[in-house]
């Protein structure tokens, strides 16, 4: 596996729509792979193909169960460990096909290191994707993995979480970005 180098903003591939996967070989599997290590080694737990400057429809996610925030409504005020924790994820050509409810929670973003802010996300979502042999698939979730699915299939579609929070907050942590890049 190789690392790969994380695109950050203002790159316009941020912002550019993927395309759709079509073949399904050793070259999407390596893609998958190198994409899972890039995101190990960035300390990221979702990473979408755009963000190493792949227009590819390939979304990675590993969400470790380890230091998970408690949900305050739970008995005993304990984390529950989900189904999609500890499970590594490749996803692609996703679609989120139905969803419930709003949720505003705190997020990050590989593309933006150190900047974070409240995104309003749904709920719970259904996916359809494909795996890495091109069968169809589909995960129904909440929590964590849904805002992350969420926020990587944004990416794939050249949305950034800039655009799913206030304009003022985004506006700041564009400024911090640009302060980055011209020194």
């Amino acid at each position: 596996m190789a690392q790969m180098t994380v695109v950050t903003w203002p790159a316009k591939v941020l912002e550019t729509k993927a395309d759709p996967v079509s073949v399904f070989d050793h070259k999407l599997a390596q893609l998958a792979q190198d994409m899972h290590a890039t995101m190990d080694h960035a300390g990221g737990i979702g990473l979408a193909a755009n963000q190493v400057g792949v227009l590819k429809r390939v979304i990675t996610i590993y969400i470790p169960f380890e230091n998970q925030p408690s949900k305050p409504w739970h008995k005993k005020n304990m984390a529950l460990k989900e189904f999609w924790h500890d499970r590594r994820y490749t996803f692609v050509n996703p679609k989120i096909v139905s969803f419930k409810g709003r949720h505003t929670s705190m997020e990050g973003c590989l593309s933006f290191p150190g900047q974070m802010d409240y995104v309003n996300r749904h709920v719970t979502i259904t996916v359809d994707y494909q795996d890495l042999s091109g069968r169809p698939q589909s995960i129904v979730c909440d929590g964590l993995m849904s805002v992350c699915l969420q926020h990587e299939i944004d990416h794939i579609n050249g949305t950034l979480f800039l655009e799913r929070m206030n304009q003022k907050s985004a506006e700041g942590i564009k400024e911090k970005m640009l302060e980055v890049v011209m020194d």
